[in-house]
């Protein structure tokens, strides 16, 4: 009977020790990715996050697990994001957009998220969230509409300038020719 103890608790041991080989395993990849990663319950309650997601946002992670939205973004944008979480638990269906939200220094972001229903062995459900930082992206996009708006300007300006030249040459040429009829008119006399 005492063999028995032994190792049922020797299998425990190895099972206990195996889980957290896992967890470990499991935390240490999704801290090596770089974009931000949330892992969110029923409640819509953090309670997985990786450093990414933690530095993009301007909180410790401590700061954020049990937390909601409600807790860290003004209310405005925790209520697009509990909307867009809800229709990923209440659906199943896979959901992607681009949302705006505001980190811990003020800074606005345009981040796209892309948000997945996980539901374990025992129905529990889960939200998975991978963000992509598109504020750089966006940027660009809208210095590189500037740009084309501002060469369009200076394509139409050169056109109205090249107008006003062609104008003015043909009346300095019709001068010129008027000119050099008087003075043969005039040198005829």
């Amino acid at each position: 009977m005492n063999d028995w103890k032994s190792l049922n608790d020797f299998s425990h041991k190895q099972y206990t020790q195996q889980q957290n080989f896992s967890l470990a395993f499991l935390l240490r990849m999704v801290n090596g990715i770089s974009d931000p990663i949330f892992l969110k319950n029923d409640q819509h309650q953090w309670i997985l996050l990786n450093d990414a997601f933690c530095d993009f946002i301007g909180y410790s992670r401590e700061e954020l697990i049990g937390k909601s939205d409600y807790d860290v973004f003004s209310k405005t944008e925790a209520n697009v994001f509990w909307e867009k979480d809800e229709l990923v638990f209440t659906t199943g269906i896979t959901h992607e957009n681009e949302e705006l939200f505001t980190d811990s220094n003020g800074a606005t972001h345009c981040i796209l998220t892309k948000k997945y229903l996980f539901k374990d062995d025992l129905g529990n459900r889960f939200l998975v969230g991978i963000i992509r930082d598109l504020t750089e992206q966006k940027q660009v996009e809208a210095a590189l509409r500037h740009s084309n708006t501002v060469l369009k300007q200076t394509e139409a300006d050169l056109r109205q300038q090249t107008q006003e030249l062609e104008t003015a040459l043909s009346k300095l040429q019709n001068t010129q020719t008027q000119l050099s009829k008087w003075v043969l008119k005039f040198s005829a006399m």
